[in-house]
């Protein structure tokens, strides 16, 4: 169980090791439940303690490179058993009709063909797999394997591909995989949650082989939503969603490691999540805010560059 014990102050920054940085705002659990009724549905382990969902977090910006990190948050061995025991996510995952999930895989779709442009094939690597259900839109000049830390997800992704894939229940860095191994990795939805994100992509550099790509698909806390709304954006899950990229702070964290950065993709209007009314309304609370200086109070909708992907490249 989770205890207001299991969080710890975070004051360096893991981008560019700063320890200078401010409060770029704050929120709590509750506030990002209560602004996305589309998942409140779903109670986890820390809707149901008031303690950890009213705890106020504050997302601090550094002041050097403008990577924004929450503080407090959950330490990392506390944070790994939760992922691996008491882990909602696959939970809101796992209703493969819903329109969510439909929504997901038409974006899959935009994601492989990238890949695919990128690399002929060969060995790929997804992690945090879930399901599986991005793994099940990779064609046959793949040879798949998952890493997936939550065993019921695991589980499932085994059942959905059914030995078209090797799916590990673990940890990425015990997961005792080949180094140099793989044409690619995807780590999607992933980088955000993990303890050490520095780590993870050091292992991943080690695992790719020469030419090898790594995609990472992370939301983006420089988007235009999300300078607007603020504790309001969508993505601002302050519990779960620990780190919070943007372009430079992502480029610069897999350049430090090694990667070249081939592309950054913000897909959006070419998928099933734009809307003609979203954009009216984005456009509104920014005139609103221009004038008046009044951030919105409504959650953000979908909008272009919420969500961003990145590619990148170990050198030969």
């Amino acid at each position: 169980m989770v205890t207001p014990k299991d969080f710890i102050e975070r004051k360096r920054c893991i981008v560019c090791k700063s320890s200078d940085n401010f409060t770029w705002t704050k929120t709590s659990y509750r506030h990002y439940l209560s602004i996305r009724q589309d998942i409140s549905s779903n109670p986890d382990v820390f809707s149901s303690i008031p303690k950890i969902s009213d705890k106020i977090i504050k997302l601090k910006r550094c002041s050097n490179c403008g990577f924004v990190f929450a503080s407090p948050q959950i330490k990392p061995i506390s944070l790994s058993k939760i992922y691996n025991r008491e882990a909602s996510y696959f939970e809101s995952y796992s209703d493969t009709k819903s329109l969510a999930h439909l929504k997901r895989q038409s974006t899959f779709d935009l994601e492989v063909a990238k890949i695919n442009s990128l690399s002929a094939g060969g060995n790929i690597l997804d992690v945090g797999c879930n399901g599986g259900y991005f793994l099940n839109k990779l064609g046959d000049i793949w040879k798949k394997t998952g890493v997936e830390i939550d065993p019921d997800a695991a589980k499932s992704a085994e059942k959905l591909l059914r030995g078209k894939a090797k799916i590990i229940n673990s940890e990425l860095e015990k997961a005792n995989l080949k180094e140099n191994f793989f044409d690619c990795v995807v780590i999607r939805g992933t980088i955000e949650h993990v303890p050490d994100p520095e780590r993870t992509l050091k292992t991943i550099f080690k695992l790719l082989k020469p030419n090898g790509i790594v995609a990472i698909n992370t939301q983006n806390i420089d988007s235009f939503a999300a300078k607007l709304y603020r504790q309001n954006f969508r993505l601002l899950d302050p519990i779960h969603h620990i780190w919070n990229f943007s372009p430079s702070t992502i480029s610069l964290l897999c350049h430090n490691i090694g990667f070249n950065i081939e592309k950054v993709n913000f897909n959006y209007f070419n998928t099933p999540y734009f809307r003609i009314i979203d954009l009216i309304t984005v456009l509104t609370d920014w005139i609103t805010f221009w004038l008046f200086s009044v951030r919105p109070n409504r959650v953000s909708p979908p909008f272009y560059g919420n969500i961003m992907d990145i590619y990148a490249r170990k050198p030969v």
